[in-house]
């Protein structure tokens, strides 16, 4: 440790640095030279006013860009999950409203086609019974199909099999 003072160091540093005119080599000569254990006590007198104000400066500041950094994050997480609600419910609203209109559209078919077998049959074979609407009413979409197929051939009610 030399016998100066720590105002006397600083103003030989000082004095070091505004004075000598150091090549690129001569710099990085001097830089590896203030890494080592020898220099230590040199190396903090070497940094400026300037620099030792900036680096207390982003002490003080690199908290508070955490802070704002932590909440930007937050406001970002926060966002994505409102937008990613709006466009699951948009997407469910859309996909009930397609599927609404395929079952509408496959009830008024199927509507269509119990209405017709039952006027047919009512031309063909005269008033039905109440059991035989019944059933024909309780008849799947596929049962009504044959059965459209079925009065095609059929000369009586009975031949349907729909009073049993």
């Amino acid at each position: 440790r030399s016998g100066e003072n720590d105002f006397r160091r600083y103003l030989l540093t000082e004095c070091l640095e505004a004075y000598t005119d150091l090549d690129e080599t001569q710099k990085e000569r001097l830089q590896s030279l203030m890494q080592t254990e020898a220099y230590r006590e040199v190396k903090p007198l070497m940094q400026t006013t300037y620099e030792r104000g900036k680096a207390d400066a982003l002490r003080e500041v690199k908290p508070l860009m955490q802070t704002t950094y932590e909440r930007g994050i937050k406001q970002g997480i926060k966002q994505g999950i409102e937008q990613g609600i709006e466009r699951g419910i948009e997407r469910g609203i859309e996909q009930g409203i397609e599927r609404g209109i395929e079952q509408g559209i496959e009830q008024g078919i199927e509507q269509g086609m119990r209405r017709a077998a039952l006027l047919i049959m009512g031309k063909k074979f005269g008033p039905l019974p109440a059991e035989v609407e019944r059933r024909v009413n309780a008849l799947s979409a596929e049962a009504l199909a044959q059965l459209q197929l079925d009065l095609l051939d059929a000369r009586t009610l009975e031949e349907l099999r729909l009073d049993d």
